[in-house]
């Protein structure tokens, strides 16, 4: 895929990262791992190619350790991009109290970014003047409208 370069890949997997000591000249890891066991559950990482992102001014917010990081990177003509990556729980009390806790460290840290994609996916919705009804209907609900557990694939 030459003149395709993915420049900010995300994994859910950062235990299996082992190997980047072999490949640190060419690539910088930015990851937040679980406290108690950062061998073998949770973890979420970012992968940046030192050719193609200054990693050296990359910011990073662990949010939730383990399961929500952020980073925030030099861009093109200035910009920045912050990315925002989640590794949700399974169980939906404590997928809820996960979103809570997102939204209470973004709600009182005016220093915190807010992540580039759903930015711009607000402005198209705007744009196109779309919007869900189901949030609009059932504003206080926490529900879905899809709904699927790990055991029903």
């Amino acid at each position: 895929m030459a003149g395709q370069d993915v420049v900010i890949p995300i994994s859910h997997s950062t235990h299996k990262f082992r190997f980047l000591k072999l490949y640190d000249s060419w690539f910088k890891l930015f990851h937040s791992s679980h406290p108690q066991n950062p061998c073998s559950t949770a973890g979420v990482a970012f992968l940046l190619n030192k050719e193609l992102i200054d990693t050296e001014h990359v910011m990073t917010y662990d949010l939730i350790p383990g399961r929500a990081i952020m980073i925030s990177v030099p861009w093109h003509k200035g910009e920045v991009l912050a990315v925002l990556n989640i590794y949700a729980y399974n169980k939906p009390k404590d997928r809820s109290e996960m979103w809570t806790e997102l939204w209470e460290k973004r709600k009182t840290n005016a220093d915190l970014p807010f992540p580039s994609v759903p930015v711009s996916f607000q402005r198209l919705k705007s744009l196109l003047k779309l919007e869900d009804r189901w949030r609009k209907t059932f504003p206080d609900s926490l529900d879905s409208t899809c709904v699927q557990y790990r055991t029903d694939l």
